[in-house]
């Protein structure tokens, strides 16, 4: 499936026309060097295919995807199924099994919540999600997308240990201001995320939050801190993500958040 870690010939061949017309023995000499060994009939039969299908279009010796094809898909993507809208006052409860599977959801649901905010308020009480397993790459794109769609945003973690700083120094970019600060009197269960008026809470077990903390807290170096991390991750803990519409709460946490950042107006 195209921009899968699993492709076949036919996704890798539309993906790479995404970017930009090629020839076949161009693609040919790509899905060599990237996957694996195949023929040049091969390449030739997947383009034929693609063309029939309407796909893929040629023009003398170039192909291109079909632009008939790439509106269809995107009007049928931007209108599939996307995070509910919620009036002033309502809430919506998720609840997941591990911290993968609610990560994944949680990025999910800042892809399609329809919310645009000059600024975009983030807690976490450490940045520990950067250590789930599979998750970096991730994290790094979400962090950099602020940057390639010039939107702000500020990111208060909740400890000053020495992978909090080196958190800071990671994620921080033009677009992106990281502050670590222990006296900010939010709860430790909880990441926040605040868009407007809407709140997105994950909350953590309490239990699960402390084990957390207790290893940020001794202020470990990075790789010893990733180490310790890396095997709490294993486990299957019960996480939830509380989403709310609340204008006078998201006012409040956006005050308590924003007071450590400059905020352009």
């Amino acid at each position: 499936m195209i921009f899968s870690q699993q492709k076949d010939l036919e996704d890798f061949i539309i993906e790479m026309l995404a970017t930009g017309d090629h020839r076949a023995e161009d693609l040919y000499i790509r899905y060599s060097e990237s996957y694996k060994t195949v023929t040049k009939q091969a390449v030739y039969k997947a383009l034929k295919k693609l063309c029939a299908d309407e796909i893929v279009v040629k023009h003398k010796d170039m192909f291109s995807v079909n632009n008939i094809w790439k509106k269809r898909l995107i009007d049928l993507l931007e209108n599939s199924s996307r995070f509910p809208s919620l009036k002033e006052g309502e809430s919506i409860t998720y609840s997941f099994r591990s911290f993968k599977q609610l990560d994944e959801y949680w990025k999910h649901i800042q892809e399609g919540s329809l919310e645009s905010a000059k600024t975009t308020y983030f807690f976490c009480p450490h940045q520990y999600w950067w250590f789930v397993p599979g998750r970096r790459e991730s994290e790094i794109n979400f962090y950099k997308s602020f940057e390639l769609n010039k939107e702000y945003a500020v990111l208060l973690l909740g400890g000053r240990s020495k992978t909090d700083i080196e958190m800071k120094r990671i994620v921080s970019n033009d677009y992106v201001q990281v502050h670590p600060e222990e006296s900010h009197g939010l709860k430790m269960t909880d990441n926040l995320t605040i868009k407007n008026d809407l709140i997105i809470r994950t909350r953590l077990p309490f239990a699960a939050s402390g084990m957390i903390n207790d290893i940020f807290n001794k202020n470990l170096s990075y790789i010893e801190t990733e180490q310790l991390l890396e095997s709490f991750f294993k486990k299957n803990i019960p996480v939830r993500i509380l989403i709310e519409r609340n204008k006078e709460k998201s006012d409040r946490l956006r005050k308590q958040i924003g007071k450590y950042f400059f905020i352009k107006k």
